[in-house]
């Protein structure tokens, strides 16, 4: 399976996901952040991440928080616990 099959089938799993949460009507009750993704490196050898992602927050500082988590997740900083969120990026 190649990196993009991988991501292919992600993307199968968060439009799952998606339509799990509106089949229950749990859309406004429920918070939700998938973010998974491959780093890679560009010609120039700075890194990013190509990555799947879907989510479900209607809270401003609760998308912040988590937002900055992935951000420090990144650069090699845990940052701060969400309470059960495991995000790996690399």
């Amino acid at each position: 399976m190649t990196k993009t099959e991988f991501l292919l089938e992600l993307t199968d799993i968060a439009t799952q996901l998606d339509s799990l949460l509106e089949r229950y009507g749990k859309r406004e009750e429920i918070i939700s952040l998938m973010l998974t993704g491959a780093i890679e490196e560009n010609e120039d050898g700075e890194k990013y991440i190509k990555a799947v992602y879907g989510y479900n927050i209607y809270d401003e500082n609760e998308l912040e928080e988590i937002l900055q988590f992935i951000r420090d997740s990144f650069n090699g900083d845990a940052g701060p616990d969400l309470g059960g969120f495991d995000v790996f990026l690399n």
